[in-house]
Parts: structure tokens; C-alpha cells; sequence
């Protein structure tokens, strides 16, 4: 599990609210923004990114155990030459730990989740449940599970078991109303109904919390990719967002991102792009049009 701290801008100011997440601005952002960045950043990125050029040209797959290393390093000094630290965890008890100790520190009593299958195995919200910190998934499918008590039966489709009558059951007892007779026709109403609902929790918590699909290691970018677009209220809304994801997650560029990109929504749901691709790379700094 990996999260970083740095302030969270609004998109007015830079500055003006905490944020725990696992990005940071890089060197290259700054030159391409007009800044100059610190001397020991810019040398330490060229070095690392070298050392990948110079393993992959001279040793072929031999190199791969080294290359990825640098490949870590890189992401590393991106993320902690730039105020971030990064929080790493054992095993799945540890990243409950370490979430619930920040939402302490940051007074949080809600916290709203885009899909992570890592904090499911990690059994992240009954630790916040545990710590009295209330947590609410915002994924369609991971919301119906959630109010059922059941875990996702599947990566993509968490809820794919439930029928239309399950859910419309599991929605009157949650939102206070009747049961209603509920058909295939009456899907759109059904999520628009679920939407109303979550964009009350988007705005009342103090943490979001996602995974992440890739973490690149040129940019310091975390990338995560959505259909629903909940991914993007839960990484901008609150003012402390984290990010929890795998150290297998690294990519080295963001070509190579681009690369897995092709490959990911059509083994995934064969689609040739998910709905929202979103690369989070720190917060808005003086002269950024956005953060």
C-alpha cells in the first residue's frame, strides 16, 4: 500500500486543502509548465531513467530484475523529493492501519471509496467501521453489495448475482421508501436514484479513497480508470484523498501507460477506452490552469 501527503488544491488556490495521495508533480511537468525544477529532482530523474534506457539496450531481459528496480527507485524519488511520503504495507492488516490512523489524524468520520479490490482483500471498511469512521462505496455494483453485506462476486461486475428485485429491495430499505414493481425498463430510473444519493456522501466526506491501474514512474502520475466516473468526485471532492495500490503497478512511462492502455478496456469489457481515464500528478501550482 502506498499513499503520499501534499496539500489538495480546489482548483482557486493551491494550498487550500490536506490530501494524502500517491502522486506528485514531476520534474518534467515543471520544465514543460515554464518552472525550473530543483537541480538534485531533475539529476536524480535523469539518472534513474537512464539506467532503465541503458539495461533494457545492453542486456535485453536479462536486465528485467534490474530494470525494475530503477523503475521503483524513479517512482520513488518523484514521490518523495516533492514534500510526499509514501506509506508501505506488509500485508492487508497494515494498510488498515495505516488508512484508519490518517483518517484519525485528519478527523475524518466519512470516507467515500472508488472500486479497489486491494482494500477488499484488505478488508478496509470494516477496519474504518471498527474505528468508527464511515465508509461508502460509490462504484454502482460495490454500493448494492455493500448495502446487501455481501462482498463483490466479481472484479468488473461486483454485483452481477443480484436481480433487479434484490436490489430494488436493498434500495427501498436504504433510501426510506416503498417497495416498488421493478422491470428491466426501470434500470436508468434505478441509478439515477443510486446517483442522487451518492453525490450527498461525494460532498459530506473528508477522504476519498482509490486504487490505482498504473502508477508511472516518468511522471509520478497515479492513473485510474472508470466508466462511471465516481473515480474522479472521490479524488477531487474530499479534502484528504488516498490512494492504495500494489508496487506490481508501476509502469516506467507514461508510453508504456499508453501501451497497457490498449490492452486494458478490451480484455477487461471490450471496450476500445473506458468512459474516464483520469492521470493524477499532484495538486495545482501557481501557473497551472488545473491540478
Amino acid at each position: 500500500m502506498s499513499s503520499a501527503a501534499q496539500c489538495h488544491a480546489c482548483g482557486r488556490c493551491s494550498g487550500h486543502r490536506d490530501a494524502v495521495e500517491l502522486s506528485a508533480r514531476s520534474p518534467n511537468a515543471e520544465i514543460l509548465s515554464g518552472r525550473t525544477p530543483r537541480t538534485s529532482e531533475a539529476l536524480l530523474l535523469v539518472f534513474g531513467m537512464l539506467g532503465v534506457a541503458i539495461a533494457r539496450t545492453t542486456l535485453g531481459d536479462a536486465a528485467l530484475p534490474a530494470v525494475s528496480m530503477v523503475i521503483v527507485f524513479n517512482a520513488l524519488i518523484l514521490w518523495t523529493l516533492v514534500t510526499v511520503s509514501v506509506e508501505w504495507a506488509r500485508d492487508g492488516e497494515e494498510v488498515s492501519r495505516l488508512v484508519v490512523d490518517l483518517a484519525r489524524r485528519h478527523g475524518v468520520t466519512k470516507a467515500v471509496k472508488s472500486k479497489s479490490m486491494l482494500s477488499e482483500e484488505a478488508r478496509l471498511n470494516e477496519a474504518l467501521s471498527a474505528a468508527g469512521i464511515r465508509s461508502v462505496e460509490t462504484d454502482l455494483g460495490e454500493y448494492i453489495v455493500q448495502l446487501a453485506g455481501e462482498a463483490p462476486s466479481h472484479i468488473i461486475a461486483p454485483a452481477v448475482h443480484k436481480t433487479i428485485a434484490e436490489i430494488e429491495a436493498l434500495f427501498a430499505r436504504e433510501h426510506g421508501r416503498p417497495v416498488q414493481p421493478r422491470s428491466s425498463a426501470d434500470i436508468p430510473a434505478m441509478a439515477r436514484e443510486a446517483r442522487a444519493v451518492l453525490r450527498e456522501h461525494f460532498l459530506s466526506a473528508e477522504m476519498g479513497i482509490s486504487g490505482a491501474n498504473f502508477l508511472i514512474a516518468e511522471t509520478g502520475s497515479a492513473a485510474l480508470v472508470t466508466n462511471e466516473g465516481n473515480g474522479r468526485m472521490v479524488t477531487t471532492l474530499p479534502r484528504v484523498h488516498v490512494v492504495i495500490t500494489g508496487i506490481e503497478k508501476i509502469v516506467p512511462t507514461l508510453d508504456d501507460f499508453a501501451t497497457l492502455m490498449r490492452l486494458l478496456p478490451r480484455s477487461a469489457t471490450g471496450q476500445a477506452i473506458s468512459n474516464y481515464v483520469s492521470l493524477l500528478t499532484g495538486t495545482r501550482q501557481d501557473g497551472d490552469r488545473d491540478g
